[in-house]
């Protein structure tokens, strides 16, 4: 036994090589009692508090605390052994990365547990939907600068020249910024909307000729929900490129007809004529106030202009969409200033055409008007 315990393999005998596997296995042991400790002894500590912060800071550290312990034992183990120069640079360069990963990782769960109990938290007292949209990029954000840094850091402390390899990737990038200007502009648009919130999901908006309710806002697409139902998805560089109109947030849609009347109408009449149409179009549920004034004193006619405001659309109504209201609005009340006109007796203008010479090789024959108006 003794014998074969002093066979040499790579530079070591078999009795080093099972001590530093047994250091291996010791660390993992006093990795396992570590864990014990903390879920057994540190937790009830801090369940005992009021605070459930730093019970969620031991969920979060408990894994790489043990990570840690098993590193630290392996590295031990390896340096019980004789290796080459180069060998032992390797692995001490390895530890080192290893180590600094680590150590990201435990920043990144402690960071985790401040977001998930303060921020989550602070963002679902609110009624807004958009501050969880913006903590779960602010946690991706987060997520990827730490494996960057971690991965930059650890590599710097292996040895390696991080300087080119940043040079390296700074080419490479421009070349890939290039490739993915799409992308890019995608992700600007998003986080400008983010800035200036012009909407909120669940919103009702309009751009670039399409409507529909904002569901989903992400980072870099969101989707419209139409009134019809259907999904879409939209590149978040249109929000940067288009006006966009939030319908929800006005007081009511504003109309306007225009009525030309016969030039032989009285004022008195037309004031008549503006307090009629103005107590019909009050009288219709949907509409919040109505006015009218005489836009234009023409040679042919008198212009009149019956403004009147159409209150919002809101789904599970009687109207399938806000055009759909809109459009009734207007039906009833054209409709119902024929019927105003008839009873006060106004006429309507005859509609102005333009005189041809009757003679000659452009002669037209042109319809005589009815005398009076329509």
């Amino acid at each position: 036994m003794g014998s074969f315990l002093q066979q040499v393999y790579y530079g070591n005998t078999v009795g080093e090589w099972a001590l530093a596997l047994g250091i291996v296995v010791a660390s993992a042991v006093a990795g396992r009692i570590v864990f014990w400790l903390i879920g057994r002894g540190i937790r009830r500590l801090a369940r005992r508090t009021t605070s459930l912060f730093d019970d969620s800071v031991v969920d979060m550290v408990e894994e790489p605390i043990v990570g840690l312990v098993v590193l630290i034992g392996a590295r031990y183990a390896l340096n019980t052994l004789h290796m080459t120069t180069g060998a032992a640079a390797f692995v001490s360069g390895a530890f080192n990365l290893v180590l600094t990963l680590f150590a990201g990782w435990l920043i990144l769960r402690l960071y985790e547990a401040f977001h998930n109990h303060f921020l989550t938290r602070l963002a679902g007292r609110t009624e807004s939907q958009l501050d969880d949209q913006v903590l779960s990029i602010v946690l991706s954000g987060v997520r990827f600068t730490v494996a960057i840094l971690a991965v930059v850091i650890g590599l710097n402390n292996a040895g390696y020249d991080v300087g080119t390899l940043l040079a390296g990737l700074g080419i490479g990038g421009l070349a890939f910024a290039l490739a993915a200007q799409d992308t890019v502009a995608n992700i600007f648009g998003g986080i400008t909307m983010l800035i200036q919130r012009p909407f909120t999901p669940g919103d009702r908006i309009r751009i670039a000729d399409t409507e529909g309710y904002i569901r989903r806002f992400g980072l870099r697409s969101s989707q419209l929900e139409t009134t019809r139902g259907e999904k879409i998805m939209l590149p978040n560089s249109i929000f940067i490129s288009n006006p966009i109109y939030n319908l929800d947030v006005c007081r009511f849609y504003s109309q306007e007809e225009k009525y030309p009347l016969h030039r032989d109408t009285s004022p008195e009449a037309i004031e008549q004529l503006i307090a009629a149409l103005r107590t019909m179009a009050e009288a219709y549920p949907h509409i919040l106030w109505a006015d009218g004034l005489l836009s234009q004193v023409g040679m042919q006619s008198f212009d009149l202009t019956f403004f009147y405001g159409v209150a919002p659309w809101r789904p599970g109504g009687e109207f399938s969409s806000n055009y759909h209201k809109i459009d009734t609005a207007r039906h009833y009340v054209n409709m119902n200033a024929l019927k105003v006109f008839r009873e006060l007796g106004v006429k309507l203008a005859a509609p102005a055409v333009t005189s041809y010479p009757q003679s000659g090789p452009f002669a037209i024959t042109v319809p005589a008007q009815p005398e009076g108006g329509l």
